[in-house]
């Protein structure tokens, strides 16, 4: 994993945009026992800031890729 970004909301941990294997749009999520996937963003980021707005995790910044 390069070029990530994590947040938390002290529940869960939000791990989104690692530069590797094409999963710049992914995110995964960590409760402490178990990792899933969750909703992609539309575009492509990498060395983004991730934050927790409203309840819900936002990229900010950053390289946007195609």
């Amino acid at each position: 994993m390069q070029s990530h970004a994590c947040t938390t909301d002290f529940e869960v941990v939000y791990i989104c945009a690692s530069q590797f294997d094409g999963n710049d749009r992914s995110c995964t999520a960590f409760n402490g026992k178990s990792f899933k996937n969750v909703t992609s963003t539309k575009t492509g980021h990498i060395y983004g800031a991730m934050a927790i707005y409203e309840g819900d995790p936002f990229i900010a910044g950053g390289q946007i890729l195609g």
